[in-house]
């Protein structure tokens, strides 16, 4: 098992069930960049829903929405003067897939361990993130999530 560096993950490290959460992928011997990654991707969302002033185990389809949302607005490491919609704007769809993924599985381990309601559904669905510079699909990625009351069905967009 890698040793996880806390310090790089204040927000992660505060709580609890982020803590538990990522020392469990470590656990399960993923490696030790993947663990890193998953790390930075839940920082990255809690600071979010920080910043939002969300509460991370109540989570809205609407909040996620707006995570979604700010992930596809956020300046590409390319600069921010670039002027076309497909032209690397944004982050790569590799890294929204790669935060939306630790999302998701975070949202599993709060419903396994009982403290969050298990409101999406869709599993297995897996369409594109980014298509013609729009977030797409995002809505499968974040299947599991602790959203409120309104259940999503299989197939449902944001």
């Amino acid at each position: 098992m890698s040793e996880i560096r806390w310090e790089l993950f204040p927000l992660l490290a505060a709580l609890p069930q982020a803590r538990a959460w990522l020392a469990l992928q470590a656990a399960l011997g993923l490696a030790p960049n993947t663990v890193a990654a998953y790390g930075r991707a839940l920082e990255d969302y809690l600071t979010f829903c920080e910043r939002n002033s969300m509460e991370v185990n109540r989570a809205t389809r609407e909040q996620l929405a707006s995570y979604v949302g700010d992930l596809a607005r956020r300046p590409s490491r390319h600069g921010a003067a670039v002027r076309r919609i497909d032209s690397m704007a944004g982050l790569a769809n590799a890294t929204l897939r790669l935060r939306l993924t630790a999302v998701r599985l975070y949202y599993d381990h709060l419903i396994e361990e009982g403290c969050a309601i298990p409101t999406l559904s869709g599993a297995g669905v897996t369409p594109p993130v980014r298509a013609l510079g729009s977030v797409s699909g995002a809505s499968s990625l974040l299947t599991g999530g602790c959203l409120g009351s309104q259940p999503m069905t299989s197939g449902a967009r944001f």
